[in-house]
């Protein structure tokens, strides 16, 4: 009986089976570590708070009608009443 190895496409295909089944574990553990940690849970809960807050800066800040316009308006008319009223010869 002649001692062959086996061939080199089957080697292959055994040790990729077998990092796939390596792989699919640990996916899996991954997983099931990340349901059963709340830590994760509450940082998702803060990116969305944040995905939200930027999403309300971003309609306030943006656009024609916006607060930055309407504050820049009353400061402008707050700066020519004061001017008016420094620079008045009653």
């Amino acid at each position: 009986m002649i001692n062959q190895d086996p061939p080199l496409f089957n080697l292959y295909y055994i040790n990729m089976n077998r990092f796939l089944d390596y792989l699919c574990h640990k996916v899996v553990f991954f997983l099931y570590n990340f349901s059963k940690n709340q830590k994760g849970i509450t940082s998702i809960e803060y990116a969305l708070m944040g995905v939200a807050i930027a999403f309300f800066i971003v309609a306030i800040l943006y656009g024609d009608n916006t607060f930055l316009t309407a504050t820049e308006a009353k400061f402008k008319l707050f700066t020519d009443k004061v001017a008016t009223a420094l620079f008045s010869t009653n």
